[in-house]
């Protein structure tokens, strides 16, 4: 009885060798909660999370809406004489559904924040031009950002350090930036003139797979042989990178009190962030709580994920 039944569903299925897992039908509209996005991200141990939401949509249920096939089964039983509650219970006990990979592995409007050493002074390495700058806010010698900054390690992976520094330091702190031979310094000084407020991250958004955001995030939870107060001390790349396209969103922002810098960051080439850099990835509601973005600028823009 078993064998005719393990064959019959697997004929209906379409299930192929020695399979027991059969696709759930998916409708159009339906989407992975951001809820539980969020909390997968959020959590201790994000695999594992990921394991306990699919976890929890796993159900016996999943076959109350298989009308046709319950239908042609109780013929088939009935035609070889199969107590029907037997034949149910092997059917539940050696089938389960699952989700479309693609499904369970959803894009989203993912907000990834820097901690390039910054998070050692409350993320207030920014105030160097904003009304905050004469509050004895950390700055170099000259006046310009610290190697601890954001901004001073996306500026040197630019390669335009020293060309933001100097703009840094000739800046009358009042006029919005302006640099012919490049963009990116010129929107990073309309961004920290204008910056109203005093802690602030370098942060860029950015569409992401929840996967690539999970493992992202499980390589910092599983190695811990670096200082996440002071990032620079290690060595290279380590734990892998991210790459993102030179088109990706780049903002200060303060997740703290809901703010952050007035236009966006314009980056003159493609950005590679050691994992190690990433402080954490969350999903959009904070940042929409403040500047209400339309959906254009998080940007398919994701280039390379490279985990060691």
């Amino acid at each position: 009885m078993e064998e005719s039944i393990f064959k019959f569903v697997r004929d209906y299925y379409c299930l192929k060798g020695d399979e027991w897992f059969i696709e759930r039908f998916v409708d159009y509209d339906e989407e992975f909660p951001k809820s539980k996005i969020k909390s997968i991200l959020d959590a201790k141990n994000p695999r594992e999370e990921m394991d306990c939401v699919e976890g929890e949509w796993t159900s016996s249920a999943d076959w109350d809406y298989h009308d046709d096939f319950w239908k042609k089964f109780r013929t088939f039983c009935s035609e070889r004489f199969f107590n029907l509650d037997e034949a149910k219970d092997i059917v539940y006990e050696n089938f389960e559904f699952y989700y479309p990979k693609s499904f369970m592995n959803p894009q989203f409007d993912a907000v990834i924040r820097i901690n390039a050493g910054d998070m050692n002074f409350d993320y207030t390495c920014h105030n160097v031009l904003n009304y905050a700058r004469r509050e004895g806010y950390s700055t170099n010698e000259d006046g310009g950002l610290v190697e601890e900054a954001g901004l001073y390690w996306l500026a040197k992976q630019q390669g335009r350090l020293e060309l933001l520094q100097r703009a840094i330091m000739e800046s009358d702190g009042y006029s919005d930036g302006q640099c012919e031979e490049s963009k990116f310094v010129a929107s990073a000084i309309t961004s920290l003139v204008n910056l109203p407020t005093y802690m602030s991250a370098l942060t860029f958004l950015v569409k992401m797979n929840l996967k690539d955001a999970i493992n992202i995030l499980q390589v910092q939870k599983d190695r811990k042989e670096f200082d996440q107060y002071h990032p620079q001390k290690t060595d290279g790349m380590p734990f892998g990178h991210l790459t993102l396209g030179k088109e990706t969103t780049c903002l200060l922002f303060d997740e703290w009190d809901g703010s952050g810098s007035l236009e966006t960051i314009e980056l003159d080439k493609d950005v590679t962030i050691p994992i190690h850099y990433i402080q954490d990835i969350d999903v959009d509601d904070r940042v929409q709580s403040v500047y209400e973005f339309v959906s254009g600028v998080w940007k398919d823009s994701v280039k390379e994920v490279d985990i060691k």
